[in-house]
């Protein structure tokens, strides 16, 4: 990847970042690894925890006698000891290309942090799980496709982040499972208190709360905007940060080295994924999954299981079977002229996005014949 200056940086838009033609992944040859050096095991052990009565410490059946910082060089060797035994076990016949040694220079990857970090949200997102579609009797399927809708249009035209959009959605969802009152009253104020948090929460500049309740044609009075604002935040206990499709969608394309086209065709498909409620338990990391083999064989005119290959799996943590069930619902929902999902294919119809929406469709027959059919290739 071209180094950029800091100022470079600073006068990048910040919307859509991956999509400019500056951030286009490199053709270089990523080296080959075939014996993944594993990352240090990030535990949560107490400062004072390693200060210890004479400084003993018992490791692996033995007691032994060091200073703190020889307990902890050896509780490292033994983190580092596991985690190599356990790669090396699973990898050694297959060697999967590294990453993130490839990307080591590159300060906004933290390439030496990227594998824990990953881990740590594929366990936030079990955490923080969203239930199966029903879970509120007060609201249907349409009432909420109508709601995200009319979101992803304040999306765009105040040209907020792709964050924002995936995690006011997140937000509305995880509020509606818990709580009971919720109606179509005050659907849309759920709504636009969820987006003014995600917009405080990624956004440089957060929207007033006077924006907001323009947007609601001032149907809600100030005091019941922060009343409803102060009641999501105590249901979800503040917990805001559950992981984006699109942080795992980034993790994939740099793993197969996708180009811009890939990686926006599959937003598009995580995008429409938001409209649909059947979708919204499923976990990010294999929603993201989806949408990216979806995009690899849209992009290759064929449907092909061996696209999803070893490479993939290794960073995915996902194998063939478990993204096959939900690409066909990713289909249909292409194929769909359902009312609700036209600002998302609108906003993706823009030059920004390669037209991506409108070229999707030369591709009909394949989506068609998918939705239907299981995928070509000898590999399952």
């Amino acid at each position: 990847m071209s180094t950029q200056t800091e100022q470079e940086i600073l006068k990048r838009k910040q919307k859509a970042y991956e999509n400019h033609e500056e951030s286009r992944n490199v053709s270089s040859k990523i080296p080959i690894v075939f014996k993944r050096n594993a990352l240090v095991e990030i535990s949560n052990i107490n400062r004072n925890d390693t200060v210890l009565i004479k400084n003993s410490l018992k490791l692996n059946g033995k007691i032994i006698n060091k200073t703190n910082v020889e307990i902890k060089n050896e509780i490292k060797k033994l983190n580092d000891d596991n985690n190599n035994n356990n790669i090396k076990k699973k990898f050694d016949e297959k060697p999967v290309e590294n990453i993130d040694e490839f990307y080591k220079d590159n300060l906004f990857l933290v390439p030496e942090y990227a594998e824990n970090i990953y881990n740590y949200l594929r366990e936030l997102e079990l955490k923080y799980r969203i239930k199966k579609w029903p879970f509120n009797s007060n609201v249907n399927e349409q009432m909420r496709a109508t709601l995200i809708d009319w979101l992803v249009e304040i999306h765009l035209e105040y040209d907020l982040l792709q964050e924002t959009l995936h995690l006011a959605v997140s937000l509305v969802d995880r509020y509606l499972q818990i709580a009971n009152d919720v109606t179509v009253k005050n659907l849309q104020l759920v709504g636009v208190c969820c987006m003014a948090i995600a917009t405080k929460y990624e956004e440089v500049q957060p929207l007033a709360v006077s924006d907001f309740l323009y947007l609601c044609n001032n149907t809600y009075k100030k005091y019941e905007f922060l009343k409803m604002e102060r009641t999501i935040l105590n249901n979800i206990d503040f917990q805001i940060a559950r992981p984006l499709t699109i942080y795992f969608l980034r993790r994939y394309s740099l793993a197969s080295r996708a180009d811009r086209k890939q990686h926006v065709c599959a937003k598009y498909l995580l995008d429409l994924a938001l409209l649909d409620a059947s979708l919204c338990h499923v976990r990010p990391s294999l929603l993201a999954a989806c949408a990216f083999f979806i995009s690899t064989c849209l992009l290759k005119d064929k449907f092909d299981a061996n696209y999803w290959n070893d490479q993939l799996i290794f960073y995915s943590k996902y194998e063939y079977e478990n993204i096959r069930i939900y690409t066909s619902k990713f289909c249909k929902l292409v194929l769909s002229n359902d009312k609700y999902f036209k600002t998302v294919k609108k906003k993706y119809s823009a030059k920004e996005f390669d037209s991506v929406s409108n070229r999707i469709h030369n591709k009909m027959h394949l989506l068609i014949a998918f939705s239907e059919s299981k995928p070509h290739g000898s590999k399952f």
